[in-house]
């Protein structure tokens, strides 16, 4: 009688603990709750391109003479690519602009300027912030003389997405000028450690 007894209550056990794993089976894939996966951030990477407009300020200096930049307006384009790893976004940019700068006291004007910049920034959100290291090119013009000026140029900047490909930003730029002013006829002028700051806001479309 024992010996069915224990039987018994064995069988029951097993069916129990059968029973018990086959709802815990069923519940287990509602239990589970889903994370749900972190949204990507923006994209910056591939090519861009855009136009700007802006101001120039700084100074030129011509022997023991020394002048400084009228506060003028300035038009520009420029065009770049983006790679971008995770959070870290590099590039390069060509930007050209026609700079109608006049200076206070000499009769020359600063016609144009062309900026080869690297740049290295972090994305958050929809926002590009980046700094600037590059080499930049303008021409000084007076009448039939000119001036072909070079030299290293350094900044940062802010850009904004917009939608998945445009963009509007603002950027400033110092660049350390330094060339010969041709003359004709006679000797040519020197200008060095010119600096020469441009601050644009900017707008651009992603390719």
């Amino acid at each position: 009688m024992k010996k069915h007894l224990l039987l018994a209550s064995a069988l029951t056990i097993a069916l129990s603990v059968s029973a018990n794993a086959g709802g815990f089976d069923a519940f287990a894939p509602d239990a589970v709750m889903t994370v749900p996966a972190e949204p990507a951030g923006t994209d910056w990477s591939g090519f861009y391109g855009g136009a700007n407009v802006g101001f120039a300020s700084g100074n030129i200096a011509n022997g023991n003479a020394s002048d400084d930049l009228a506060d003028n307006t300035l038009f520009g384009v420029f065009a770049g690519y983006n790679m971008q790893r995770g959070n870290m976004v590099f590039g390069g940019e060509i930007d050209y602009a026609i700079t109608p700068v006049e200076f206070a006291n000499f009769s020359v004007t600063l016609d144009e300027i062309v900026d080869a910049k690297a740049r290295v920034g972090y994305a958050f959100g929809n926002a590009l912030v980046y700094g600037v290291l590059g080499y930049s090119f303008a021409n000084l013009n007076e009448l039939a003389d000119h001036a072909s000026l070079s030299g290293v140029s350094f900044g940062a900047g802010v850009d904004y997405k917009i939608g998945s490909r445009y963009f509007v930003g603002a950027e400033y730029l110092a660049r350390s000028f330094s060339g010969d002013f041709v003359v004709t006829p006679g000797p040519g002028t020197a200008f060095s450690n010119q600096i020469v700051s441009t601050v644009k806001l900017r707008a651009g479309i992603s390719f």
